[in-house]
Formats: structure tokens, C-alpha cells, sequence
């Protein structure tokens, strides 16, 4: 009987998928949750359009509220790099294709 290796490859994939959504859920809540006076966080630029460039991407991230610095600090440990910014240090055409493009981020 020769050996088929898709199942499990298969399995494993989907295990990683599910830990790899639960690490994202728990990073966007530790940035919502760390500080009561951030009111929004936005996903925003390639990743959240689903268009990376290429295999070292990044994630962007826009906040409204709260302390950057603060938020920074929890971006530190991620295992991917991560740009915050403030949302209303941008300027007003970056902004607005943040608020229009960009996928906020709930609290739940």
C-alpha cells in the first residue's frame, strides 16, 4: 500500500490556518483593549486589499485614539513586522482611502 501524504498535509494546513487566526484575533484585541481611549483601528493598504507584493509584506495598521506609543510597544513582539500609524496624522488623501479601503477592526 503506498503511503498518500495529502490528508495530513491537508490537516496540518488547516490547523495552522486556525492557530495563525486566533494569534491575528488576540493581536488586534490587545490593541483595542490596551488602552480604553483608542476608539478604532483600520487594516489597511496591500494585505487588507488581499494584494500583497511580495513575501515580505507587512501589516499596516492606522489608530484612532489612544496612545501610538503604547500600541507600538504590543506591535514589538509580533511575529511579522507591523506599521501603526496615527489615523489623523495622515494626510487627507492617505486618510480617506484608509477609512474607504481599509477594514476596521471590532472589539469582539
Amino acid at each position: 500500500m503506498k503511503f498518500n501524504p495529502g490528508p495530513y498535509a491537508r490537516r496540518i494546513r488547516k490547523d495552522n490556518a486556525m492557530v495563525m487566526e486566533k494569534i491575528r484575533e488576540r493581536r488586534k484585541r490587545a490593541i483595542l483593549e490596551a488602552n480604553p481611549a483608542v476608539r478604532r483601528v483600520f487594516f489597511f493598504d496591500s494585505l487588507a486589499e488581499r494584494m500583497p507584493r511580495n513575501l515580505d509584506f507587512d501589516i499596516d495598521l492606522a489608530m484612532d485614539g489612544g496612545d501610538i506609543h503604547e500600541a507600538m510597544d504590543l506591535c514589538e513582539d509580533s511575529p511579522f513586522k507591523v506599521d501603526i500609524v496615527e489615523l489623523g496624522s495622515l494626510p487627507e488623501l492617505i486618510r480617506r482611502r484608509v477609512l474607504e479601503k481599509g477594514r476596521e477592526l471590532s472589539r469582539e
